[in-house]
């Protein structure tokens, strides 16, 4: 008997066992695979997306410093001065078409990255937002006087990839400190 309650405790303390690893090694591979999968999406979309998102939001607010924000005449584009209408074709064709062309590349290559379960609204908008400075830029090769595009850019598009960003930040973190 003594032997059986021996053999009945080593087998169960064996089944404990790997019961144990087998779960444990199950939520370190899941917690490593949410570690990876915020690693990817900071590295190849949201960070490079909200360094050059906000690196651009400087340049216009700068840029609406010195020439004050030509957006304001977007309806009525006669009152542009020569300078105000020379200045921002130069700094959509060198600056900020470059940096959002850069983003929408991104965004188109590394769309699986979301956070999101659909494409969020401001993703979509300034993705034509970009797309449709190409045909007004197009216009400019031609002799076009036509300075803004058909759809603006949207307002909330930086605040989303800075809060998605600064929000994975903090997971990564909270998963390296598991």
């Amino acid at each position: 008997m003594a032997v059986a309650m021996t053999a009945g405790t080593t087998v169960s303390v064996a089944v404990l066992g790997f019961l144990f690893t087998y779960f444990h090694t199950r939520r370190l591979q899941g917690r490593s695979d949410r570690l990876s999968r915020v690693n990817r999406q900071l590295t190849e979309l949201y960070g490079p997306a909200f360094s050059l998102s906000d690196s651009t939001r400087i340049s216009f607010e700068s840029f609406c410093a010195k020439y004050d924000d030509v957006r304001q005449l977007k309806d009525d584009q006669e009152q542009l001065t020569v300078e105000q209408r020379s200045a921002w074709q130069a700094w959509m064709t060198i600056v900020f078409q470059p940096s959002n062309k850069r983003i929408y590349e991104i965004l188109m290559t590394k769309a699986d990255l979301l956070v999101d379960e659909t494409m969020p609204a401001c993703i979509s908008e300034f993705c034509s937002h970009v797309t449709s400075y190409d045909v007004v830029m197009a216009g400019w090769e031609n002799g076009s006087q036509e300075l803004f595009a058909a759809i603006d850019y949207p307002p909330d598009f930086t605040t989303y990839v800075r809060n998605t960003y600064t929000s994975l930040k903090r997971r990564q973190a909270a998963l390296l400190d598991e």
